[in-house]
């Protein structure tokens, strides 16, 4: 059974081999819950649920990690309906190419950033592509395993207005703007206001903080609840990889973790509203 076949459907009723019936789907929320990983809200159907269509990509993604097809590539043609986009299915290709590709369909119909909310797994993963350390990616996950511990990614908080055109695919990988606010930080040595890039970024990892010379936090529109349903504003680490001082390109670094930016989003990247960005260029393996 696909995502979209349980969670489609208002009314399920369930039954054995022999068809004898087994109950409906409310009769066994709990039981779905556990094994499928996706919230009871979104399992009751009707008027008395939440649909799942506005749960955020990282938590639709989140329900799909895990679960195996017998053709590699299902695992992800079979999430078109649930992000209601269309992709030709290429037998052949590979997992990662094709969910790459669902990737790109799904940036290119929405503005959601949770899609960039997702961390490495600590072990078992496969060899970064030449010239890349161990903890770095682009901003498109490699694999869907790696939303498992994102189930609790909202969009629903005070979003900020990204720079027209928003998040878009070019050929050296995704253009992310930044504003300028959130890429510098002000100093006042000597009274003299100046600007100076926000680098410096310290990481927390195995306990111990290390520095980054040529990366940044980078504050997205999405936060993860807490115990408490409080908001943390989720971050991803960004450093230079490359490319001439005009076309600077970038990888994220540090991608066995998430940031955390405080309470919301608009405590850690200032005020909410369009203002002056500049483009950064994210490399994609």
């Amino acid at each position: 059974m696909t995502l979209q076949e349980l969670l489609a459907p208002k009314e399920m009723e369930f039954f054995d081999k022999h068809w004898n019936r087994l109950g409906n789907r409310k009769e066994h929320i709990q039981r779905l819950q556990h094994i499928t990983g996706v919230h009871a809200s979104y399992l009751t159907g009707g008027q008395a649920g939440k649909d799942f269509r506005q749960a955020s990509i990282a938590t639709k993604m989140s329900w799909a990690a895990g679960r195996r097809a017998t053709k590699r590539e299902d695992r992800a043609y079979s999430l078109l309906g649930i992000f209601d986009v269309q992709m030709s299915p290429i037998y052949g290709e590979g997992e990662q190419k094709a969910f790459r590709r669902l990737q790109r369909a799904i940036l290119e119909n929405s503005a959601d950033e949770s899609l960039f909310a997702w961390t490495l797994p600590i072990s078992g993963w496969t060899p970064r592509p030449q010239n890349w350390t161990a903890d770095e990616w682009g901003l498109l996950a490699p694999s869907i395993d790696c939303f498992r511990e994102s189930g609790n990614v909202t969009i629903n908080g005070q979003l900020r207005t990204r720079a027209f055109g928003g998040c878009r695919i070019t050929p050296q990988g995704v253009e992310f703007p930044v504003p300028i606010s959130e890429w510098y930080k002000e100093a006042r040595p000597g009274n003299v206001a100046k600007w100076i890039p926000f680098y410096n970024v310290k990481v927390v990892k195995d306990g111990h903080r290390r520095r980054d010379e040529n990366g940044f936090a980078l504050t997205l529109n999405c936060w993860r609840l807490g115990p408490r349903r409080e908001r943390h504003a989720v971050q991803v680490f960004l450093r230079k990889s490359g490319g001439s001082s005009k076309n600077t390109t970038w990888r994220r670094f540090s991608c066995f973790e998430l940031g955390s930016g405080g309470d919301s989003a608009a405590s850690s990247v200032g005020a909410i509203g369009m203002e002056a960005a500049m483009r950064l260029i994210l490399e994609q393996p």
